[in-house]
């Protein structure tokens, strides 16, 4: 019931692991506390008879295995987590309650997810629960392998599913740190679900303002001569022709070519021959006293490239959904692929992904109605395990230099 008892490298790290937990300064107990069955489970509930007819899928020990749609109970919220069932005893109180924590650690050989729960201190007849009875749902979607082999959704071997053994190890612990022996039992984790041929979807997305600013925040939305220019705190210059805002350092500031600086460019003629600066430079605006002095406005300049993707809700799947392989980021300049960014926060068939960007990072593609290069464009592909992919972009995105 316990699986392999061999100590596997694998077993003595978990062995480790759960001897974290031991109480500081405990003493030892009469007797060390036991496991006395465990099961874990994924697809159905342990006893429940199997219906089911895919002859891909008819031949597992559906209590053995995972998908990142299983839902044992039937409740949505429920799909990927993987369960532990199980009855430890040990050494009971004087008012006849047994009192046990139950440690849990479940391992790919390579990552883990711990949890602790309590034992049932009494027989309770009416929820059916006998004393020492445990249960515990654990998030192994981070676990394991991530991709199924390509094209292969019909196949009716499961090698060709992306399956990655999970050891579940489990030991019961006194209030006083007495710690009792390690039972084992494993679940079969796979990335790919059969007959899942549909893409994920991919919603919530945010991206750069159209027309991005590095004054976003600050002088573009304070009016001037009684107008405001319409930005928001994202960066957004506002609707309609882009127009100089109030405090226009980073103009000043900026080489438009090798060894030519607008400093040069702006000198007062006047003072020719006697070292002059630029009139904004005479003003504090430029080089190092500039966009750094004290008392000079410093733009936020970042903005967000985040959004959810959704394999369990795609069109015509009908809860047939695998695991977010990947979520992949990409930026472009015209034709040009500038940077690709691996990002998610994975939730088995669903997944996050955020960025932040700073607009220094960005050349300007844009000064005021004269457009000076092609503007960015933020691609993002969500793949699933069996290389379904879908995209969403950005529409153009037009960097300002003020």
């Amino acid at each position: 019931m316990f699986g392999n008892s061999s100590r596997t490298p694998r077993t003595i790290a978990v062995m480790l692991v759960l001897g974290a937990l031991v109480v500081p300064g405990a003493t030892s107990a009469a007797t060390p506390p036991t496991i006395d069955s465990l099961v874990v489970f994924g697809n159905l509930r342990p006893g429940d008879p199997s219906t089911e007819t895919d002859p891909a899928l008819a031949t597992l020990k559906t209590s053995e295995t995972l998908f990142a749609n299983s839902r044992p109970f039937g409740l949505r919220y429920e799909h990927g987590i993987a369960f532990v069932e199980g009855v430890a005893s040990g050494d009971l109180s004087g008012d006849g309650k047994l009192r046990l924590f139950v440690d849990i650690v479940a391992t790919d050989g390579t990552l883990s997810v711990a949890r602790t729960v309590t034992v049932q201190a009494v027989d309770d007849p009416e929820i059916d629960k006998e004393q020492g009875f445990f249960s515990a749902q654990l998030d192994v979607w981070e676990l394991g392998t991530h991709t199924a082999t390509a094209g292969e959704q019909a196949s009716n071997d499961p090698a060709d599913w992306g399956g990655t053994v999970i050891d579940f190890n489990v030991r019961a612990r006194a209030t006083d740190g007495t710690l009792g022996p390690i039972a084992t039992e494993q679940l079969t984790k796979y990335a790919g679900t059969p007959r899942d041929t549909f893409a994920p979807v991919i919603s919530r997305l945010m991206f750069p303002p159209t027309q991005w600013c590095h004054l976003q925040a600050k002088s573009a939305q304070e009016p001037f001569d009684g107008n405001s220019f319409g930005a928001t705190a994202d960066g957004y210059c506002g609707d309609g022709a882009p127009v100089m805002p109030f405090d226009p350092t980073w103009v000043y500031c900026t080489e438009p070519a090798p060894g030519v600086s607008l400093r040069d460019l702006t000198s007062d003629p006047s003072d020719s021959g006697n070292g002059a600066e630029s009139l904004w430079a005479n003003q504090n605006f430029c080089p190092s006293r500039s966009r750094h002095a004290p008392g000079q406005y410093m733009p936020q300049g970042h903005a967000r490239v985040s959004g959810h993707v959704d394999d369990l809700t795609a069109p015509n799947s009908f809860g047939v959904a695998s695991d977010i392989a990947s979520v992949t980021i990409q930026i472009f300049q015209g034709v040009v692929k500038l940077r690709e960014v691996q990002s998610i926060s994975r939730q088995g068939s669903q997944a996050g992904f955020g960025i932040s960007l700073n607009i220094n990072d960005f050349e300007p593609t844009d000064f005021g109605l004269i457009p000076l290069a092609d503007p960015y464009v933020i691609k993002v592909v969500a793949c699933d395990a069996w290389s379904n992919c879908s995209e969403a972009q950005s529409d153009d995105i037009h960097v300002y230099p003020y």
